[in-house]
């Protein structure tokens, strides 16, 4: 949980293609937060509910980074 602001850490060991984006629960996009080729490193990508009108409630962070999909849950208590 969070509350307004949320940060995604992660490292790249490699360079990478990598695509964040936040999609509420009923599969609608919020946020684009990263498209793009990247070098290798270690990274910090912010979601600010509040920039994005996103409401209470959860919320699907989807990663993709080269041919690997990740999925989390991320849930706004502000």
């Amino acid at each position: 949980p969070f509350e307004n602001v949320t940060n995604i850490n992660y490292t790249l060991t490699a360079q990478s293609h990598v695509i964040i984006n936040v999609y509420d629960v009923e599969g609608k996009l919020v946020a684009k937060l990263k498209d793009g080729n990247y070098p290798e490193g270690v990274y910090t990508d912010k979601f600010d509910a509040q920039k994005y009108n996103a409401a209470d409630g959860t919320y699907l962070l989807k990663m993709y980074v080269n041919d690997l999909y990740y999925t989390t849950k991320i849930v706004n208590m502000k």
